[in-house]
């Protein structure tokens, strides 16, 4: 079973309700009295409690006063967010995406999603490694690609392989 971890910003109670019927997952709601605490304060310590952090917080990295509250080692980060950005886009919205994103990867209960940053779109999935820049871009595999499920297959193998390490300009 997958375990997630709601954030402050889509801490609604429907999330849980609805993730958890499937019996794949179970998703926390954010606990009551860590409320209120910045984002600085309780993310070291969920990063590395066993569940990956599931959040409609667009910008939860890039708002961090510093990237050292980061462990070296996470349970990964999901950031649900639209394509556009939408007056209406609220947790039934993202439970839309979340939904198609689990119909559109029937393997999302089977993948660590240990160490890695990904943004869940309308149109496409974004990767990266949770420890890298904030602003970088990441690997993007479109929903529309014909073979989408072993592309993202690709690129998770990708992130999760050892980077080499560069010493004086040589890898």
């Amino acid at each position: 079973m997958k375990y997630f971890q709601l954030d402050q910003c889509s801490n609604d109670r429907r999330i849980p309700r609805i993730c958890n019927a499937s019996g794949k997952c179970e998703v926390r709601r954010f606990p009551k009295e860590r409320e209120g605490q910045g984002d600085h304060v309780w993310m070291p310590d969920f990063l590395v409690a066993g569940a990956t952090v599931l959040t409609t917080d667009f910008t939860i990295l890039e708002d961090l006063p510093s990237r050292k509250v980061i462990p070296d080692k996470t349970c990964g980060l999901i950031v649900v967010r639209p394509d556009h950005p939408r007056r209406d886009f609220d947790s039934m919205a993202a439970l839309g995406m979340i939904a198609a994103f689990k119909s559109a990867y029937p393997e999302w209960d089977a993948i660590e999603w240990d160490d890695l940053y990904v943004e869940i779109r309308d149109s496409y999935v974004q990767l990266r490694h949770i420890q890298g820049d904030p602003f970088a871009d990441g690997e993007v595999v479109l929903y529309c690609e014909e073979k989408f499920c072993e592309r993202l297959g690709q690129v998770i193998a990708k992130l999760r392989s050892p980077q080499p390490q560069i010493e004086n300009g040589v890898t």
